[in-house]
């Protein structure tokens, strides 16, 4: 059975429902079912309008934060960092990475220790590397320690390299990379980068690029057993 309805549309005032015509039974049973409904509640107001708009904005809002909090978690191995290592990247977002616990305490250790840290990492990676005896590298850890300029050939990275690989006098260890994926690293380029984060700016960026050279520079085998001796060092 096919219905067929015409409808039709006029402008009018506003005024109540009526039925103009009824052509069936069935009709007057929903008219009749309609009419014993309750009214529909009025439009929203404009503030109505605006007071939802407001509390979605802060529903997307609350949604952005949590979506961002989670994001961060995921990126810290789930535990949020405290607000200094929070702006950190490069090394000393690693060095987190590797030993979340070390690095937050070196971020509370205040600047004057962070500096103390990193000087003592930096000889202890040339010292692991066995280039303390070496003269041009103990003259900068030497100016390191007193605070000055960096003689040559460390006032230029592509001098001390030049010189690391051509100087017959630098061992030739190997270590194995923190993460185990790389054996056979040259232990004295490993232990290289810790004097050039030592000097940096800031004072926890330098102890933390420091220390992740220094990790690099003992290895696999033996960068836990050097964090431990970080903390015995500055009571961490």
């Amino acid at each position: 059975m096919l219905d067929r309805y015409l409808l039709q549309f006029w402008p009018a005032a506003p005024s109540p429902d009526r039925v103009v015509r009824r052509t069936g039974e069935s009709a007057a049973y929903w008219h009749g079912y309609a009419a014993e409904l309750p009214p529909p509640p009025p439009p929203p107001t404009p503030e109505e309008l605006a007071e939802a708009e407001r509390r979605s904005l802060l529903v997307r809002r609350r949604q952005e934060e949590e979506s961002c909090r989670l994001m961060e978690l995921r990126a810290w191995g789930g535990r949020l960092p405290s607000e200094r290592l929070r702006h950190l990247d490069g090394n000393g977002r690693a060095l987190a990475m590797l030993d979340r616990d070390l690095a937050e305490a070196v971020a509370a250790a205040g600047p004057k220790t962070q500096r103390s840290i990193a000087r003592w990492t930096a000889r202890r990676a040339y010292t692991v590397a066995g280039l303390t005896d070496l003269d041009w590298a103990a003259s900068a850890l030497d100016a390191l320690d007193g605070g000055r300029d960096l003689p040559p050939p460390f006032d230029d990275h592509d001098q001390v390299w030049e010189r690391l690989f051509t100087d017959p006098r630098v061992p030739r260890t190997t270590v194995t990379s923190v993460d185990g994926d790389i054996p056979n690293m040259s232990q004295q380029a490993m232990a290289v980068p810790a004097l050039f984060g030592a000097v940096g700016p800031d004072p926890l960026a330098a102890a933390l690029e420091a220390l992740l050279a220094a990790s690099a520079a003992f290895g696999r085998e033996d960068y836990e057993s050097f964090f431990a001796e970080v903390r015995d060092a500055f009571g961490l």
